[in-house]
């Protein structure tokens, strides 16, 4: 029978992915280790959100099949993965006290730790935006950024939010920074602090990833102003295959001023967070310099470099009929979408300044080496 849960709660960019894809392949390793990943959790968050906390038979059916759940496991250990369960992070996580709430009496049987992870609120920005261009949005960054309340992102907030639910001492806050997590990165940093011990087998590791980088968001931007859905699930997964952005690497998509905005808005907060849930007397969160270089206009020359390793990277991979078929005629839709849009009066970089703040808060074809 299950007595103690892992709950890892996000937040959202921070490595949860990787951390999931990881437990979700370690299985007989965890197990043997005394650990059980439960593979449905990091979509637990709807149910989750369904749940009304007023009513409490609901819930303490939910908790009944949670507990029902846990006696099928043979594990000491049950480990739960999904930046959902830290709330909506398009509404700043306002709806965090609800998800704590209803979290809190589904797992009430169980002794249950928290493991919260923050970013720098000016480069989890930078973030969502490089991740809403992937997902089909055209903004610029001056539109994405205009409308937020600069306080919307409360880490100390959230935090509290659970810490009302399971205690201070059960929350876990862990800066999302290369030098401050344990092995440079989130899963070598979750099994460090929950205390699992790796067997000899192997070490924990994330994969290997890539994300936008400044030129992926710029090219991805334009198209989708023009591309159906299933053309702008094409792109994205044709540029996300060939990033060059590593992890914890910089977007260069915002100016200095406006990053100077963003963390002096979240400065308290973030001085709370890290003297009441991490017992620095000096306050300091985030220990990363603050980028001060201005961001660079992504050149045309810039692009179609990229497109051109782009086409590269998919021939050697794909046979020749989907390279003729499918690549090679979308790649040249993809780059005369791009030469009309440089040329015409539309165009303002990506990396434009921002303003002050407003007051508003298809896969492809599986192919040889794909």
């Amino acid at each position: 029978m299950v007595r103690r849960l892992l709950l890892h709660i996000g937040t959202h960019r921070t490595g949860a992915r990787a951390l999931q894809r990881v437990l979700a392949g370690q299985t007989n390793l965890l197990q043997r280790a005394g650990y059980a990943f439960w593979p449905a959790s990091p979509a637990y968050h709807r149910t989750l959100h369904a749940l009304e906390p007023a009513f409490k038979v609901r819930l303490d059916l939910e908790c009944d099949r949670v507990e029902a759940l846990a006696r099928r496991v043979r594990a000491g250990t049950l480990i739960w993965s999904c930046e959902g369960f830290s709330g909506r992070a398009c509404n700043g996580y306002a709806d965090a006290g609800r998800l704590a709430h209803n979290l809190r009496h589904v797992t009430r049987s169980f002794e249950t730790d928290v493991f919260l992870y923050v970013r720098r609120q000016d480069l989890f920005l930078e973030s969502r935006y490089a991740e809403a261009v992937r997902a089909g949005k055209t903004w610029d960054a001056r539109t994405f950024l205009a409308g937020l309340d600069p306080v919307t992102y409360d880490w100390y907030r959230l935090a509290e939010a659970f810490a009302a639910y399971f205690g201070r001492e059960r929350v876990h806050v862990r800066p999302y920074e290369r030098a401050q997590l344990a092995g440079g990165d989130t899963v070598l940093d979750f099994f460090t602090v929950a205390g699992m011990p790796w067997p000899e087998e192997g070490e924990p590791s994330s994969p290997v990833g890539v994300g936008y980088d400044r030129v992926a968001v710029e090219i991805a931007r334009r198209c989708n102003a023009v591309f159906d859905g299933n053309e702008r699930k094409l792109l994205a997964q044709l540029l996300q295959a060939t990033g060059e952005r590593r992890p914890h690497g910089p977007f260069s998509l915002f100016d200095p001023a406006t990053r100077e905005r963003l963390v002096a808005a979240h400065a308290a907060s973030n001085a709370r967070l890290a003297r009441v849930f991490l017992g620095r007397r000096d306050g300091v969160l985030f220990r990363e310099p603050v980028c001060a270089e201005p961001p660079v206009p992504v050149a045309l020359a810039e692009v179609a470099g990229r497109l051109r390793r782009t086409a590269a990277f998919w021939r050697e991979r794909l046979p020749e009929p989907q390279r003729r078929g499918m690549l090679e005629p979308f790649l040249q839709r993809v780059a005369s979408v791009l030469r009309a849009s440089f040329a015409g009066a539309e165009g303002a970089a990506t990396v434009a300044p921002v303003p002050a703040w407003g007051g508003r808060t298809g896969h492809l074809a599986q192919g040889r080496g794909a």
